[in-house]
């Protein structure tokens, strides 16, 4: 080769090398563009589903603060109109530089604060028609925020990415479950102290003994103890059986009592019960594991699984927060489950009579009243009291209004539908 063919090649050579380098670089940027974009957009969808899940509360608060007539109760529900649309205005805020028509609702967002915190400042009585008038405007602009924000965020793309970012969370926690849960068993068979172990062996011969009895007319086998843990009436235990070949957990609590189960295949063949049939089985098997009078909290049906949710019922009146679930295989009307949510079936109540209570002054004309019942609550001294549920509706909304009856005061509102 000629020394010019040469100095041509390693020319050559050299522009070929440095372009496939420039290439090589500039895909590795495109990628890293491609890759900031997605994670920008992931963002910005992500913000876009939390502030329609804070528009909603606002909604939900500023119905809330229309439901009743006397000036007390109002200003009680103030701050929680005040924390959502607060959270509402940050949210606003974080999106205006992506989306125009939440910076154009901004300043309404704004005017919402400073008019809650005048109401707040000047003990403001609900009674006023321009108070009323601005609740209703503020629930009506919420509604349509949060469509266009649910519409924003209902996208393939959106769903997929979301999926991906969280997936890793939930992994995340069944590993450290599994992994505590292990340390948990190794724990108990190294522990020193031998009278421990010899409590706890004992539980476990007595629980299998328990398991036998509980499903005597079914098939039991290979019980396992799988889990001690601590819990807020003692020492709660699960383990693994298999009843009539199948895996189900059962739970324990400090009393060796079973205050749950669950058979963890899905039912299989055609669904032979109607949901209200399935009522008819779990209130049998409710009567038997505690004779007692209950009233249904919720029904739902999910596959071939009905969950029928039941309060106990004491003194003619419902116990709330002592809920327990029972669940009902749908193609053949087997108990699937239960749990007692609460693993305390009888309550210690500060007794209080329930006076009349006169609905059309303690309520908002607009608040429409359907029913009213006596109910056992929690009250915020984390005492057990007599109280009045009141049922009602508000602009097509159902709410359900907890009242303690000893002094009329508010202690719970929830958003029925």
């Amino acid at each position: 080769m000629s020394k010019v063919h040469y100095q041509y090649a390693t020319i050559l050579a050299v522009v070929s090398v440095a372009g496939l380098c420039a290439l090589i670089w500039g895909l590795s940027e495109y990628d890293k563009n491609l890759s900031l974009q997605s994670q920008i957009q992931t963002k910005t969808h992500a913000e876009m589903a939390q502030a329609a899940s804070d528009v909603k509360k606002l909604q939900t608060a500023s119905l809330e603060a229309q439901i009743f007539a006397t000036k007390t109760d109002f200003q009680q529900s103030l701050p929680v109109l005040l924390q959502h649309s607060s959270q509402v205005q940050n949210d606003f805020e974080r999106l205006s530089p992506y989306q125009s028509w939440v910076g154009d609702q901004l300043p309404t967002v704004k005017k919402m604060n400073e008019t809650i915190s005048v109401w707040m400042k000047n003990q403001s009585n609900p009674s006023r028609n321009d108070t009323e008038s601005t609740l209703t405007d503020w629930e009506l602009k919420t509604d349509n925020w949060y469509n266009k924000l649910e519409k924003s965020t209902d996208t393939p793309v959106f769903k997929a990415n979301l999926i991906d970012s969280y997936f890793a969370k939930p992994v995340n926690n069944a590993f450290n479950h599994l992994r505590n849960l292990y340390q948990n068993r190794v724990a108990v068979k190294n522990q020193p102290i031998q009278a421990d172990i010899e409590k706890m062996d004992n539980h476990d011969e007595v629980a299998k003994q328990r398991i036998q009895q509980f499903f005597s007319t079914r098939s039991v086998s290979k019980v396992t103890p799988v889990f001690h843990q601590s819990g807020v009436n003692g020492v709660i235990t699960t383990y693994t059986a298999e009843i009539d070949g199948q895996p189900a957990y059962i739970i324990f609590n400090s009393s060796q009592e079973i205050i749950g189960f669950s058979k963890e295949n899905l039912p299989v063949g055609k669904i032979s019960l109607t949901l209200e049939q399935a009522k008819e089985k779990a209130i049998s098997f409710l009567k038997h594991l505690s004779p007692g009078i209950y009233t249904e909290v919720h029904a739902q049906q999910l596959g071939k699984i009905g969950y029928l949710t039941y309060s106990p019922v004491q003194s003619q009146k419902t116990v709330l927060g002592e809920t327990i679930t029972v669940k009902v295989n749908l193609t053949d009307g087997q108990i699937w489950g239960f749990v007692n949510h609460s693993n305390n079936q009888h309550v210690k109540m500060s007794e209080g009579p329930i006076p009349f209570m006169d609905t059309q002054t303690k309520f908002n004309p607009s608040f429409h009243v359907k029913m009213t019942t006596p109910v056992v609550i929690k009250n915020t001294e984390n005492h057990w009291i007599s109280g009045i549920a009141v049922y009602g509706t508000l602009h097509g909304h159902t709410f359900r209004v907890i009242i303690d009856s000893r002094n009329q005061k508010v202690l719970d509102i929830q958003h029925l539908s």
